[in-house]
């Protein structure tokens, strides 16, 4: 078992708990109300004409200030019609507390989704050092993990500062992977369709549902995007949404290319960059490549489906990071869908589901996303002459390779763990025969004095 903290250790523990939630609060009010309250908004604009646009029965993918800036499925106009009913300024401040609020509800689906369980504390997860340590502390302190977490998550800085609708959609990840760990499948489903009609790519984590055979979600899910579609049927609102579809969102990655660090954009710059000043041309290049990465991503899901001993929760992690590379507009913004899944991969090396060398793994990966605003600078700082968004894409492709070998990692399993009992309570009888030695020489030492 774990050895009880000495009372130093407890005056040290509660010192970082007092320091870890002055860095949260001080992060969480600057990122998410100081700084956005204080600043115009990068985003907010569009949601506002959105909104008011379809209370007055027009498109809201039409017109000076909206074709090609509201670029989401009509389900995210009607999420955000309350803004019409303020004016531009006060709906503004509104826009940018809920961003903040979307952010604290975040945290706390994750707090309850992962929450330690009695089943955690196995004796092969406990003993003495760094590694069992750790775990023991993220047991007993699991909300200051997550929101410490949460407040130094790079990306969520960014989004929130923007303003934009990424906070929805940190929520809505969060909410999915908390609802398909806990074995809420309905639930799980619909909102996994509530996140794909915000931003669309999230569709693609259906793949990994079915190779896992987690039918309810993908029924429930299926059927979320049936009653969605029914609708648009009976209001009429299907012409509208098919404009999206047939002329707003193929021009989305080239007229935003300049804010991507997608492989479609990397992959262009490298084999001719003369595809980069020509629209049909890279939207050609985008098909292609996305039709060559799914093959290849197929091929490992039905790969992965071969194998045994290997954890489904840590699968359907890298089955949420892999929505990134088939987006063709990938700004830092969007590794806030992640989210989420980053937080799976925590849980399951807590309850011993993934092995001590796939944690550091993923550490890497997560350090590597929480710096994908500052290498923006390297190239420059090191003088090199290559496209300042190299080493984010670099940092994307390192982030899948790493959490998708993590994935096909073996479980540890009942011959590991009763190995690693063994191994425990072989320690345990030698520290019990040392103090009996010591008890002996004292008690000899007493009985010649």
């Amino acid at each position: 078992m774990t050895l009880p903290l000495s009372p130093r250790a407890r005056v040290a523990e509660r010192a970082f708990l007092v320091l870890a939630w002055l860095l949260i609060a001080y992060l969480l009010v600057w990122h998410g109300l100081v700084f956005p309250l204080s600043s115009p908004s990068a985003d907010y604009g569009k949601h506002w004409y959105a909104a008011v646009a379809i209370l007055h029965g027009e498109s809201p993918y039409k017109g000076p200030d909206l074709y090609l800036g509201f670029n989401y499925p009509m389900l995210t106009g009607f999420l955000f019609l309350h803004l019409a009913a303020f004016s531009l300024d006060v709906g503004e401040t509104v826009w940018e507390i809920t961003n903040f609020l979307f952010v604290i509800a975040g945290a706390l689906v994750l707090v309850w989704g992962f929450r330690p369980g009695g089943d955690e504390r196995n004796e092969a997860l406990e003993g003495t050092g760094v590694i069992p340590g750790l775990r023991s502390f993220l047991r007993r302190h699991w909300l200051t993990t997550v929101f410490l977490l949460v407040a130094n998550y790079q990306p969520l800085h960014r989004v929130l500062i923007a303003s934009n609708l990424e906070p929805l959609n940190m929520l809505l990840g969060a909410m999915f992977v908390a609802f398909a760990a806990r074995r809420r499948d309905t639930a799980a489903g619909i909102t996994l369709t509530v996140f794909a009609l915000t931003k669309l790519a999230p569709v693609f984590i259906l793949i990994p549902l079915v190779a896992m055979r987690r039918w309810r979600i993908v029924f429930a899910s299926l059927g979320a995007f049936a009653v969605y579609g029914l609708f648009l049927l009976v209001t009429g609102y299907w012409r509208t949404e098919l404009f999206l579809y047939t002329d707003v969102v193929p021009r989305i990655p080239f007229t935003y290319m300049d804010l991507s660090c997608s492989l479609h954009r990397f992959a262009a710059s490298v084999l001719d960059p003369a595809i980069l000043e020509n629209e049909e041309a890279y939207k050609g290049l985008v098909f292609k490549l996305n039709v060559v990465m799914m093959l290849v991503y197929l091929g490992i899901v039905a790969l992965w489906m071969r194998l045994k001993h290997r954890d489904p929760l840590v699968f359907l992690a890298w089955g949420c990071f892999m929505v990134l590379p088939f987006t063709p507009l990938l700004e830092i913004n969007h590794f806030v869908w992640v989210t989420g899944a980053v937080f799976l991969q925590l849980h399951a090396w807590r309850t011993g589901r993934m092995s001590d060398i796939g944690f550091v793994m993923c550490v890497a990966c997560w350090v590597g996303i929480m710096n994908l605003a500052w290498v923006l600078s390297l190239p420059r700082a090191l003088g090199l002459n290559i496209p300042t968004f190299y080493p984010q894409t670099f940092i994307l492709v390192v982030v899948l390779a790493l959490s998708g070998a993590v994935a096909f990692m073996r479980v540890p399993g009942e011959e590991d763990v009763q190995a690693h009992h063994g191994d425990t309570e072989a320690r345990r009888n030698e520290e019990r025969r040392e103090q009996n030695l010591e008890t002996e020489k004292s008690s000899g030492k007493s009985l010649s004095d």
